[in-house]
């Protein structure tokens, strides 16, 4: 069972969504924080999502999601015991080289 099984994923990263917004759900495979507060208004909606459906093997996909929330939350208490976490939250306009 994955280690975020059934996580809201904005939630769990500590990113603040209005009342009545959709919130990503770890199953997801497609995570979208376009109405994620605080994001800044220049930066695309294509980079406000994450597409893991492009990755075909889901063993593969299911790393890639589990990376990204560690290191949207490091000190998440799945992730932070970890010898070499990330100690400081990557926040989504940072991303490089990820799907979409």
């Amino acid at each position: 069972m994955p280690t975020f099984a059934g996580a809201d994923i904005c939630r769990e990263t500590g990113l603040a969504l209005p009342q009545g917004a959709s919130r990503p759900v770890f199953e997801d495979d497609e995570w979208d924080f376009a109405h994620v507060i605080g994001l800044p208004v220049q930066m695309p909606l294509a980079k406000r999502r994450f597409d893991f459906a492009v990755i075909g093997d889901p063993r593969w996909r299911l790393v890639a999601k589990e990376l990204i929330v560690a290191m949207l939350a490091p000190r998440h208490e799945a992730v932070a015991p970890l010898p070499r976490a990330y100690r400081t939250p990557v926040p989504p306009r940072d991303r490089q080289g990820t799907p979409r």
